[in-house]
Protein backbone atom coordinates (compact mmCIF):
# COMPACT_ATOMS: atom_id res chain seq x y z
CA UNK A 1 0.00 0.00 0.00
CA UNK A 2 1.50 3.86 -0.90
CA UNK A 3 1.77 5.87 2.06
CA UNK A 4 0.66 9.69 1.56
CA UNK A 5 2.89 10.38 4.25
CA UNK A 6 5.86 9.52 1.42
CA UNK A 7 4.63 9.97 -1.69
CA UNK A 8 2.45 13.76 -0.80
CA UNK A 9 4.37 15.44 2.06
CA UNK A 10 4.34 18.44 0.33
CA UNK A 11 0.46 18.23 -0.81
CA UNK A 12 -0.72 18.20 2.97
CA UNK A 13 -3.68 20.88 1.30
CA UNK A 14 -4.48 18.99 -1.24
CA UNK A 15 -5.29 16.05 0.96
CA UNK A 16 -6.91 17.75 3.17
CA UNK A 17 -9.63 19.20 1.10
CA UNK A 18 -9.98 15.68 -0.19
CA UNK A 19 -10.99 14.63 2.98
CA UNK A 20 -12.45 17.03 3.94
CA UNK A 21 -14.57 16.71 0.83
CA UNK A 22 -15.06 12.75 2.41
CA UNK A 23 -17.35 13.98 4.58
CA UNK A 24 -19.59 15.94 2.63
CA UNK A 25 -20.14 13.09 0.08
CA UNK A 26 -20.94 10.83 3.27
CA UNK A 27 -24.04 13.12 4.16
CA UNK A 28 -24.60 14.82 0.94
CA UNK A 29 -24.37 12.09 -1.61
CA UNK A 30 -25.09 8.95 0.26
CA UNK A 31 -26.93 9.72 3.28
CA UNK A 32 -29.45 11.68 0.67
CA UNK A 33 -29.89 8.85 -1.78
CA UNK A 34 -29.77 6.07 1.14
CA UNK A 35 -33.05 8.05 2.64
CA UNK A 36 -34.77 9.06 -1.09
CA UNK A 37 -34.68 5.31 -1.72
CA UNK A 38 -36.63 4.52 1.76
CA UNK A 39 -39.18 7.25 0.73
CA UNK A 40 -39.44 5.41 -2.78
CA UNK A 41 -40.02 1.79 -0.75
CA UNK A 42 -42.14 3.48 1.74
CA UNK A 43 -44.47 5.43 -0.94
CA UNK A 44 -44.87 2.25 -2.44
CA UNK A 45 -45.52 0.03 1.07
CA UNK A 46 -48.53 3.49 1.30
CA UNK A 47 -49.61 2.98 -2.20
CA UNK A 48 -49.70 -1.04 -1.76
CA UNK A 49 -51.46 -0.46 1.45
CA UNK A 50 -54.89 1.42 0.12
CA UNK A 51 -54.88 -0.65 -2.68
CA UNK A 52 -55.51 -3.74 -0.56
CA UNK A 53 -57.81 -1.41 1.30
CA UNK A 54 -59.60 -0.57 -1.58
CA UNK A 55 -60.32 -3.71 -3.33
CA UNK A 56 -60.67 -5.33 -0.04
CA UNK A 57 -63.79 -3.56 1.02
CA UNK A 58 -65.15 -3.66 -2.28
CA UNK A 59 -64.75 -7.81 -1.83
CA UNK A 60 -66.49 -6.97 1.23
CA UNK A 61 -69.33 -5.02 0.47
CA UNK A 62 -69.63 -7.38 -2.84
CA UNK A 63 -70.06 -10.56 -0.72
CA UNK A 64 -71.27 -9.72 2.47
CA UNK A 65 -74.98 -11.03 1.89
CA UNK A 66 -73.11 -14.33 0.53
CA UNK A 67 -72.70 -17.23 2.96
CA UNK A 68 -70.17 -19.45 0.95
CA UNK A 69 -67.34 -17.63 -0.98
CA UNK A 70 -66.18 -19.20 -3.80
CA UNK A 71 -62.75 -20.45 -4.05
CA UNK A 72 -61.18 -17.44 -6.34
CA UNK A 73 -62.62 -14.95 -3.87
CA UNK A 74 -61.31 -16.39 -1.01
CA UNK A 75 -57.93 -16.78 -3.27
CA UNK A 76 -57.94 -13.06 -4.09
CA UNK A 77 -58.48 -12.71 -0.15
CA UNK A 78 -55.38 -14.52 -0.01
CA UNK A 79 -53.37 -12.20 -2.43
CA UNK A 80 -54.43 -9.30 -0.86
CA UNK A 81 -53.65 -10.44 2.58
CA UNK A 82 -50.05 -11.46 1.34
CA UNK A 83 -50.01 -8.33 -0.46
CA UNK A 84 -50.24 -6.61 3.13
CA UNK A 85 -47.87 -8.43 4.35
CA UNK A 86 -45.00 -7.63 1.48
CA UNK A 87 -46.46 -3.99 2.22
CA UNK A 88 -45.42 -4.61 5.50
CA UNK A 89 -42.21 -5.63 4.73
CA UNK A 90 -41.62 -2.78 2.57
CA UNK A 91 -42.11 -0.42 5.27
CA UNK A 92 -39.42 -2.08 7.34
CA UNK A 93 -37.23 -1.80 4.62
CA UNK A 94 -38.20 1.73 4.18
CA UNK A 95 -37.11 2.19 7.88
CA UNK A 96 -33.90 0.90 7.49
CA UNK A 97 -33.22 3.14 4.17
CA UNK A 98 -34.75 6.50 5.85
CA UNK A 99 -33.32 6.39 9.57
CA UNK A 100 -31.17 3.80 11.12
CA UNK A 101 -28.33 3.34 8.02
CA UNK A 102 -28.57 7.62 7.14
CA UNK A 103 -28.34 8.09 11.35
CA UNK A 104 -25.43 5.56 10.85
CA UNK A 105 -23.68 7.62 7.93
CA UNK A 106 -24.14 10.96 9.69
CA UNK A 107 -22.78 9.89 13.07
CA UNK A 108 -19.93 8.36 10.70
CA UNK A 109 -19.36 11.48 9.09
CA UNK A 110 -19.04 13.63 12.21
CA UNK A 111 -16.55 11.52 13.69
CA UNK A 112 -14.62 11.59 10.21
CA UNK A 113 -14.99 15.31 10.82
CA UNK A 114 -13.62 15.58 14.50
CA UNK A 115 -10.78 13.03 13.54
CA UNK A 116 -9.85 16.33 10.63
CA UNK A 117 -10.08 18.72 12.66
CA UNK A 118 -7.56 17.39 15.24
CA UNK A 119 -5.31 15.92 12.25
CA UNK A 120 -5.51 20.09 11.43
CA UNK A 121 -4.58 21.22 15.00
CA UNK A 122 -1.56 18.95 15.05
CA UNK A 123 -0.26 20.09 11.97
CA UNK A 124 -0.56 23.17 12.98
CA UNK A 125 1.32 22.85 15.81
CA UNK A 126 4.03 20.89 14.29
CA UNK A 127 4.15 23.75 11.77
CA UNK A 128 3.96 26.15 14.75
CA UNK A 129 6.75 24.99 16.27
CA UNK A 130 9.04 24.34 12.84
CA UNK A 131 8.32 28.41 12.08
CA UNK A 132 9.81 29.16 15.61
CA UNK A 133 12.66 27.67 15.20
CA UNK A 134 12.90 28.91 11.91
CA UNK A 135 12.78 32.44 13.25
CA UNK A 136 14.89 31.88 16.24
CA UNK A 137 17.82 30.70 13.66
CA UNK A 138 16.90 33.81 11.49
CA UNK A 139 17.61 36.16 14.49
CA UNK A 140 20.92 34.51 15.41
CA UNK A 141 22.03 34.61 12.18
CA UNK A 142 21.55 38.26 11.90
CA UNK A 143 22.95 39.02 15.04
CA UNK A 144 26.28 37.25 13.89
CA UNK A 145 25.92 39.04 10.94
CA UNK A 146 25.74 42.21 12.63
CA UNK A 147 28.43 41.37 15.22
CA UNK A 148 30.82 40.50 12.19
CA UNK A 149 30.58 43.40 10.41
CA UNK A 150 31.56 45.25 13.86
CA UNK A 151 34.04 43.25 14.84
CA UNK A 152 35.46 43.84 11.26
CA UNK A 153 35.20 47.05 10.96
CA UNK A 154 37.03 47.89 14.80
CA UNK A 155 40.11 45.81 13.62
CA UNK A 156 40.31 47.32 10.43
CA UNK A 157 40.24 50.74 12.44
CA UNK A 158 42.65 49.40 15.44
CA UNK A 159 44.95 48.58 12.35
CA UNK A 160 44.83 52.08 10.48
CA UNK A 161 45.36 53.79 13.93
CA UNK A 162 48.26 51.55 15.00
CA UNK A 163 50.09 52.33 11.56
CA UNK A 164 49.32 56.08 11.72
CA UNK A 165 52.03 57.43 14.15
CA UNK A 166 50.31 60.76 14.85
CA UNK A 167 47.71 58.73 17.12
CA UNK A 168 48.44 58.26 20.81
CA UNK A 169 49.23 54.72 22.09
CA UNK A 170 46.86 55.28 24.50
CA UNK A 171 43.93 56.10 21.57
CA UNK A 172 45.70 52.97 19.75
CA UNK A 173 44.82 50.59 22.77
CA UNK A 174 41.55 51.46 23.43
CA UNK A 175 41.10 50.74 19.32
CA UNK A 176 42.55 47.28 20.35
CA UNK A 177 40.29 46.63 23.24
CA UNK A 178 36.94 47.94 21.10
CA UNK A 179 38.27 45.42 18.68
CA UNK A 180 38.86 42.20 21.09
CA UNK A 181 35.71 42.44 22.45
CA UNK A 182 33.62 42.69 19.16
CA UNK A 183 35.60 39.79 18.01
CA UNK A 184 34.98 38.02 20.88
CA UNK A 185 30.96 39.01 20.66
CA UNK A 186 30.85 37.86 17.03
CA UNK A 187 32.51 34.68 17.98
CA UNK A 188 29.68 34.35 21.20
CA UNK A 189 27.14 35.02 18.16
CA UNK A 190 28.72 32.57 15.66
CA UNK A 191 28.52 29.57 18.68
CA UNK A 192 24.89 30.72 18.89
CA UNK A 193 24.54 31.24 15.30
CA UNK A 194 25.89 27.73 14.99
CA UNK A 195 23.65 25.85 17.89
CA UNK A 196 20.08 27.15 16.09
CA UNK A 197 21.05 26.22 12.99
CA UNK A 198 21.62 22.43 14.15
CA UNK A 199 18.64 22.59 15.79
CA UNK A 200 16.71 24.16 13.46
CA UNK A 201 17.74 21.61 10.64
CA UNK A 202 17.03 18.72 12.96
CA UNK A 203 13.35 20.21 13.80
CA UNK A 204 13.15 20.33 10.13
CA UNK A 205 14.25 17.08 9.26
CA UNK A 206 11.53 15.92 11.73
CA UNK A 207 9.21 17.75 10.48
CA UNK A 208 9.52 16.42 6.81
CA UNK A 209 10.51 13.16 7.94
CA UNK A 210 8.52 12.12 10.42
CA UNK A 211 5.99 14.83 12.15
CA UNK A 212 4.58 15.77 8.63
CA UNK A 213 4.29 12.28 7.22
CA UNK A 214 2.92 11.16 10.22
CA UNK A 215 0.00 13.80 10.14
CA UNK A 216 -0.76 12.58 6.55
CA UNK A 217 -0.96 9.37 7.06
CA UNK A 218 -3.67 9.97 10.00
CA UNK A 219 -5.28 11.64 6.78
CA UNK A 220 -5.13 8.51 4.38
CA UNK A 221 -6.38 5.92 7.90
CA UNK A 222 -8.81 8.96 8.65
CA UNK A 223 -9.93 7.87 4.67
CA UNK A 224 -9.57 4.51 4.56
CA UNK A 225 -11.89 4.21 7.80
CA UNK A 226 -14.61 6.48 5.78
CA UNK A 227 -14.34 4.30 2.39
CA UNK A 228 -14.69 0.92 4.39
CA UNK A 229 -17.73 2.84 6.41
CA UNK A 230 -19.15 3.24 2.99
CA UNK A 231 -18.84 -0.08 2.12
CA UNK A 232 -20.59 -1.30 5.37
CA UNK A 233 -23.37 1.26 4.75
CA UNK A 234 -23.75 -0.09 1.13
CA UNK A 235 -23.52 -3.67 2.76
CA UNK A 236 -26.12 -3.15 5.19
CA UNK A 237 -28.83 -1.63 2.14
CA UNK A 238 -27.96 -5.20 0.31
CA UNK A 239 -28.47 -7.15 3.72
CA UNK A 240 -31.74 -5.21 4.49
CA UNK A 241 -33.16 -5.74 0.86
CA UNK A 242 -32.09 -9.70 1.24
CA UNK A 243 -33.73 -10.15 4.39
CA UNK A 244 -37.05 -8.88 3.58
CA UNK A 245 -36.70 -10.32 0.02
CA UNK A 246 -36.99 -13.82 1.70
CA UNK A 247 -40.37 -13.11 3.35
CA UNK A 248 -42.00 -11.31 0.32
CA UNK A 249 -40.63 -14.68 -1.90
CA UNK A 250 -42.81 -16.43 0.98
CA UNK A 251 -45.94 -14.40 0.00
CA UNK A 252 -45.12 -15.19 -3.28
CA UNK A 253 -44.91 -18.82 -2.72
CA UNK A 254 -48.48 -18.67 -0.29
CA UNK A 255 -50.09 -16.33 -3.54
CA UNK A 256 -49.25 -19.13 -5.66
CA UNK A 257 -50.51 -21.98 -3.70
CA UNK A 258 -53.80 -19.73 -3.18
CA UNK A 259 -54.22 -19.81 -6.71
CA UNK A 260 -54.32 -23.64 -7.42
CA UNK A 261 -56.81 -23.47 -5.01
CA UNK A 262 -59.39 -21.91 -7.13
CA UNK A 263 -61.90 -24.38 -8.22
CA UNK A 264 -63.86 -23.18 -11.77
CA UNK A 265 -66.42 -26.01 -11.67
CA UNK A 266 -66.86 -25.65 -7.46
CA UNK A 267 -67.43 -21.82 -8.22
CA UNK A 268 -69.57 -22.57 -10.70
CA UNK A 269 -71.61 -25.19 -8.75
CA UNK A 270 -72.45 -22.71 -5.65
CA UNK A 271 -74.30 -20.29 -8.41
CA UNK A 272 -76.95 -23.44 -8.21
CA UNK A 273 -77.09 -23.77 -4.24
CA UNK A 274 -77.19 -19.99 -4.18
CA UNK A 275 -79.94 -19.04 -6.51
CA UNK A 276 -81.79 -22.51 -7.40
CA UNK A 277 -85.64 -22.02 -6.56
CA UNK A 278 -86.21 -26.18 -7.12
CA UNK A 279 -88.72 -24.88 -9.66
CA UNK A 280 -89.86 -27.04 -13.14
CA UNK A 281 -90.36 -25.46 -16.40
CA UNK A 282 -94.37 -24.98 -17.37
CA UNK A 283 -96.21 -27.60 -19.01
CA UNK A 284 -96.85 -27.61 -22.53
CA UNK A 285 -99.26 -25.19 -23.65
CA UNK A 286 -102.87 -27.29 -24.98
CA UNK A 287 -103.89 -27.01 -28.49
CA UNK A 288 -107.23 -24.27 -28.57
CA UNK A 289 -109.34 -24.64 -31.01
CA UNK A 290 -110.37 -21.62 -32.72
CA UNK A 291 -114.10 -21.16 -33.64
CA UNK A 292 -113.83 -18.14 -35.84
CA UNK A 293 -111.93 -17.85 -38.78
CA UNK A 294 -111.04 -14.79 -39.12
CA UNK A 295 -109.33 -14.22 -35.70
CA UNK A 296 -106.35 -16.83 -35.89
CA UNK A 297 -103.27 -15.24 -36.31
CA UNK A 298 -101.98 -12.58 -34.16
CA UNK A 299 -104.98 -12.87 -31.69
CA UNK A 300 -103.85 -16.68 -30.99
CA UNK A 301 -100.21 -15.91 -30.18
CA UNK A 302 -101.48 -13.11 -27.84
CA UNK A 303 -103.66 -15.73 -26.28
CA UNK A 304 -101.01 -18.29 -25.47
CA UNK A 305 -99.07 -15.86 -24.50
CA UNK A 306 -101.41 -14.80 -21.71
CA UNK A 307 -102.15 -18.31 -21.04
CA UNK A 308 -98.07 -19.06 -20.61
CA UNK A 309 -97.82 -15.77 -18.33
CA UNK A 310 -101.10 -16.92 -16.11
CA UNK A 311 -99.51 -20.43 -15.25
CA UNK A 312 -99.11 -20.25 -11.51
CA UNK A 313 -95.75 -19.41 -10.36
CA UNK A 314 -94.36 -22.63 -8.39
CA UNK A 315 -93.21 -22.80 -4.97
CA UNK A 316 -89.46 -21.81 -4.45
CA UNK A 317 -88.73 -24.75 -2.92
CA UNK A 318 -84.90 -24.96 -2.66
CA UNK A 319 -84.68 -21.34 -0.83
CA UNK A 320 -87.21 -22.94 1.78
CA UNK A 321 -84.80 -25.69 1.94
CA UNK A 322 -82.05 -24.26 2.76
CA UNK A 323 -83.59 -21.72 5.05
CA UNK A 324 -85.54 -24.40 6.84
CA UNK A 325 -81.66 -26.07 7.38
CA UNK A 326 -80.74 -23.23 8.88
CA UNK A 327 -83.19 -23.02 11.70
CA UNK A 328 -82.68 -26.98 12.24
CA UNK A 329 -78.59 -26.58 12.74
CA UNK A 330 -79.29 -23.52 15.36
CA UNK A 331 -81.81 -25.25 16.98
CA UNK A 332 -79.68 -28.79 17.01
CA UNK A 333 -77.03 -26.76 18.38
CA UNK A 334 -78.95 -25.04 21.27
CA UNK A 335 -80.55 -28.57 22.03
CA UNK A 336 -77.05 -29.89 22.21
CA UNK A 337 -75.84 -27.25 24.77
CA UNK A 338 -79.12 -27.96 26.59
CA UNK A 339 -78.50 -31.40 26.68
CA UNK A 340 -74.80 -30.89 28.12
CA UNK A 341 -75.77 -28.53 30.85
CA UNK A 342 -78.41 -30.96 31.78
CA UNK A 343 -76.02 -34.17 32.54
CA UNK A 344 -73.81 -31.47 34.14
CA UNK A 345 -76.42 -31.12 36.66
CA UNK A 346 -77.70 -34.22 37.17
CA UNK A 347 -74.03 -35.12 38.27
CA UNK A 348 -74.02 -31.98 40.22
CA UNK A 349 -77.25 -32.92 42.44
CA UNK A 350 -75.71 -36.92 42.31
CA UNK A 351 -72.68 -35.93 43.77
CA UNK A 352 -74.04 -33.00 46.39
CA UNK A 353 -77.31 -36.14 47.35
CA UNK A 354 -74.01 -38.70 47.79
CA UNK A 355 -71.95 -36.03 49.93
CA UNK A 356 -74.75 -33.73 51.84
CA UNK A 357 -71.98 -31.88 53.51
CA UNK A 358 -71.41 -30.22 49.77
CA UNK A 359 -75.22 -28.69 50.32
CA UNK A 360 -78.89 -28.98 49.48
CA UNK A 361 -79.07 -31.04 46.05
CA UNK A 362 -82.21 -29.41 45.48
CA UNK A 363 -80.48 -26.16 44.25
CA UNK A 364 -79.94 -27.41 41.57
CA UNK A 365 -83.39 -29.25 40.80
CA UNK A 366 -85.01 -25.83 40.02
CA UNK A 367 -82.65 -25.08 37.25
CA UNK A 368 -82.40 -28.68 36.03
CA UNK A 369 -86.46 -28.30 35.38
CA UNK A 370 -85.29 -25.24 33.38
CA UNK A 371 -83.24 -26.92 31.14
CA UNK A 372 -85.11 -29.96 31.04
CA UNK A 373 -88.05 -27.83 29.50
CA UNK A 374 -85.71 -25.97 26.96
CA UNK A 375 -84.49 -28.90 25.42
CA UNK A 376 -88.36 -30.28 25.14
CA UNK A 377 -89.71 -27.21 23.94
CA UNK A 378 -86.66 -27.06 21.05
CA UNK A 379 -87.34 -30.55 20.26
CA UNK A 380 -91.04 -29.45 20.10
CA UNK A 381 -89.75 -27.38 17.21
CA UNK A 382 -87.32 -29.22 15.88
CA UNK A 383 -90.07 -31.61 14.73
CA UNK A 384 -92.32 -29.72 12.88
CA UNK A 385 -88.98 -28.26 11.03
CA UNK A 386 -87.77 -31.95 10.27
CA UNK A 387 -91.39 -32.58 9.00
CA UNK A 388 -91.57 -29.80 6.74
CA UNK A 389 -87.71 -30.51 5.47
CA UNK A 390 -88.88 -34.17 4.25
CA UNK A 391 -92.02 -32.54 2.64
CA UNK A 392 -89.88 -30.07 0.78
CA UNK A 393 -87.38 -32.92 -0.04
CA UNK A 394 -90.24 -34.83 -1.52
CA UNK A 395 -91.75 -32.31 -3.64
CA UNK A 396 -88.36 -31.58 -5.00
CA UNK A 397 -88.04 -35.20 -6.00
CA UNK A 398 -91.39 -35.19 -7.94
CA UNK A 399 -90.33 -31.82 -9.35
CA UNK A 400 -87.76 -33.25 -10.75
CA UNK A 401 -90.00 -35.85 -12.14
CA UNK A 402 -92.65 -34.29 -12.94
CA UNK A 403 -90.49 -33.06 -15.99
CA UNK A 404 -90.61 -35.98 -17.85
CA UNK A 405 -94.41 -36.78 -16.35
CA UNK A 406 -96.02 -33.26 -16.21
CA UNK A 407 -99.37 -34.89 -15.10
CA UNK A 408 -98.28 -36.81 -12.34
CA UNK A 409 -99.89 -35.53 -9.01
CA UNK A 410 -97.31 -34.35 -6.34
CA UNK A 411 -98.02 -36.04 -3.14
CA UNK A 412 -97.42 -34.97 0.75
CA UNK A 413 -96.48 -37.11 3.57
CA UNK A 414 -95.72 -37.31 7.32
CA UNK A 415 -92.58 -39.19 7.70
CA UNK A 416 -90.77 -39.91 10.83
CA UNK A 417 -88.06 -38.04 12.10
CA UNK A 418 -85.89 -41.47 11.67
CA UNK A 419 -86.64 -41.87 7.89
CA UNK A 420 -84.35 -38.60 6.92
CA UNK A 421 -80.66 -37.68 8.36
CA UNK A 422 -82.15 -34.05 9.27
CA UNK A 423 -85.19 -36.06 11.40
CA UNK A 424 -82.68 -38.41 13.17
CA UNK A 425 -82.65 -36.66 16.78
CA UNK A 426 -83.73 -38.73 19.76
CA UNK A 427 -86.37 -36.59 21.52
CA UNK A 428 -86.07 -35.41 24.90
CA UNK A 429 -86.09 -38.92 26.88
CA UNK A 430 -86.39 -39.32 30.73
CA UNK A 431 -87.30 -35.71 31.03
CA UNK A 432 -90.37 -36.58 32.61
CA UNK A 433 -93.46 -36.69 29.96
CA UNK A 434 -95.33 -39.10 28.06
CA UNK A 435 -92.16 -38.79 25.01
CA UNK A 436 -90.05 -40.68 27.84
CA UNK A 437 -91.20 -44.20 28.90
CA UNK A 438 -89.41 -47.21 28.14
CA UNK A 439 -90.25 -50.61 28.06
CA UNK A 440 -93.78 -52.12 27.47
CA UNK A 441 -95.07 -48.49 28.39
CA UNK A 442 -93.75 -47.02 25.04
CA UNK A 443 -94.73 -50.02 23.04
CA UNK A 444 -98.18 -49.85 24.12
CA UNK A 445 -98.43 -46.23 23.26
CA UNK A 446 -97.01 -46.98 20.10
CA UNK A 447 -98.08 -49.90 18.31
CA UNK A 448 -101.13 -51.25 19.98
CA UNK A 449 -105.03 -49.89 20.69
CA UNK A 450 -104.84 -47.70 23.07
CA UNK A 451 -108.22 -47.08 23.98
CA UNK A 452 -109.23 -44.64 26.75
CA UNK A 453 -105.81 -43.26 27.37
CA UNK A 454 -106.89 -39.64 28.81
CA UNK A 455 -103.51 -36.99 28.27
CA UNK A 456 -103.91 -33.05 29.94
CA UNK A 457 -101.99 -30.23 28.14
CA UNK A 458 -99.42 -28.62 29.98
CA UNK A 459 -98.47 -26.24 27.74
CA UNK A 460 -100.48 -24.26 25.05
CA UNK A 461 -99.72 -25.28 21.54
CA UNK A 462 -101.12 -23.23 18.75
CA UNK A 463 -100.98 -25.82 15.73
CA UNK A 464 -99.28 -24.02 13.40
CA UNK A 465 -96.53 -26.47 12.49
CA UNK A 466 -98.14 -28.60 10.02
CA UNK A 467 -101.83 -29.20 8.84
CA UNK A 468 -102.01 -31.86 10.46
CA UNK A 469 -101.36 -30.94 13.93
CA UNK A 470 -104.22 -28.96 16.13
CA UNK A 471 -104.19 -26.28 18.64
CA UNK A 472 -104.80 -26.75 22.56
CA UNK A 473 -104.71 -25.20 25.62
CA UNK A 474 -102.79 -25.48 29.04
CA UNK A 475 -104.99 -27.93 31.22
CA UNK A 476 -107.00 -29.63 28.10
CA UNK A 477 -107.80 -33.04 28.16
CA UNK A 478 -107.40 -35.16 25.29
CA UNK A 479 -107.86 -38.92 24.47
CA UNK A 480 -104.91 -40.65 22.64
CA UNK A 481 -105.04 -42.46 19.04
CA UNK A 482 -101.74 -43.21 17.93
CA UNK A 483 -98.92 -43.08 20.32
CA UNK A 484 -95.53 -41.25 20.21
CA UNK A 485 -93.70 -41.21 17.38
CA UNK A 486 -91.07 -39.04 16.88
CA UNK A 487 -92.27 -36.91 19.48
CA UNK A 488 -95.49 -36.06 18.35
CA UNK A 489 -98.98 -37.95 19.49
CA UNK A 490 -102.14 -38.38 17.21
CA UNK A 491 -105.09 -37.33 19.79
CA UNK A 492 -108.57 -35.93 20.33
CA UNK A 493 -110.04 -33.92 22.34
CA UNK A 494 -111.98 -35.07 24.91
CA UNK A 495 -114.86 -32.85 25.11
CA UNK A 496 -115.76 -33.37 21.35
CA UNK A 497 -115.17 -36.72 19.42
CA UNK A 498 -115.96 -35.26 15.82
CA UNK A 499 -112.85 -35.45 12.97
CA UNK A 500 -112.35 -31.73 13.24
CA UNK A 501 -111.05 -32.21 16.23
CA UNK A 502 -108.18 -34.33 16.41
CA UNK A 503 -104.46 -34.27 15.26
CA UNK A 504 -100.97 -34.32 16.28
CA UNK A 505 -99.69 -32.58 18.82
CA UNK A 506 -95.93 -32.26 20.52
CA UNK A 507 -95.63 -35.45 23.15
CA UNK A 508 -93.60 -33.32 25.47
CA UNK A 509 -96.34 -31.26 26.19
CA UNK A 510 -98.43 -33.75 27.64
CA UNK A 511 -99.12 -35.67 30.78
CA UNK A 512 -100.67 -38.96 31.50
CA UNK A 513 -103.74 -38.55 33.50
Amino acid sequence: MGSWGDELWDRYPCVLDHVTSGVDELTIVLAKMVKERGEVEKEYARNIRKLVTKYTNKMEDKNKDVEEQTTYNRALRLILQEMGYQAGQHELLAESFCKIIPGELEEKAIQVSEATQENLKEVKRISEYRERCQLMLDKAKKKYQKSFLESNEAEKNYLKADSNSTISRNEIAKLKRTSDSLTAQCEDYRGTYASELVKTNKNQSEYYYKDLPAVINSLQNIEIGRIDFVKYALDQCVAAEKQVAHIIDKCREDMENAIQMIDPVADSDLLIDRVKTGNVPPHDLPFEENSCKEKVGRLRRNRSEQKLNKQPRLTELFPRKRETEEKISVIDSEIQKGQTEIKALRVMIQSYTQNPSFGDPFTFQKELDSSILKVQKLEAELLPLNLLLNEVNDQLIEKKSSRRSPLQKPRTSHKSLSDSPEGSRTSSAGYGTISNYSGSDSDSLGHSELGQEVVVALYEYDGECSDSSIAMEAGEEFIITEGDEGGWTKVRRKSRNTEGHQGFVPSAYLRLV
